[in-house]
């Protein structure tokens, strides 16, 4: 199945709360000659700035994340450790999707992510991606409105 921006909006999102902390630390000139700029995720290969933020995620997976939006959305829990890198909480609720069919979801700005049957597809509004099912089952939950004031 093809997503584009243009049609992510017809899918069932619903609100969800990522519990796992994020271990990130910015990305340096270094880091940028050693990967030509790219960086290999589990969801294809992504491009990178030097300042952009390289998150590692619960399985040790890696990705890169804009200085812009890492800087909008995640907040510092702890000081640095090795190599750089510090814990951080997301600071907004996520909507998300189970898809129960392979898919490739292709962003106007060329970038394209490849999610299996039962991944999750993820839209703050201000970003999109993919989670494997597995890991989104360890780092996510989901919010439930109570309808009651």
């Amino acid at each position: 199945m093809k997503i584009t921006e243009e049609t992510i909006h017809s899918f069932p999102f619903q609100p969800y709360r990522k519990k796992a902390r994020l271990h990130a630390r910015p990305l340096t000139y270094k880091d940028y000659q050693q990967k030509q700029g790219k960086i290999q995720t589990l969801e294809g290969i992504m491009d990178f700035v030097i300042g952009d933020y390289l998150a590692r995620g619960i399985q040790n997976e890696e990705w890169p994340i804009s200085q812009s939006y890492f800087e909008a959305n995640y907040t510092r829990d702890a000081d640095q450790c090795s190599e750089g890198f510090a814990w951080y909480s997301p600071k907004n609720v996520r909507h998300a999707c189970q898809i129960h069919q392979p898919f490739t979801v292709e962003l106007k700005d060329g970038k394209t992510f490849i999610g299996q049957a039962g991944d999750y597809l993820i839209n703050t509004g201000r970003a999109i991606w993919v989670v494997e099912n597995d890991i989104f089952q360890q780092s996510y939950e989901a919010i439930h409105n109570t309808g009651t004031l």
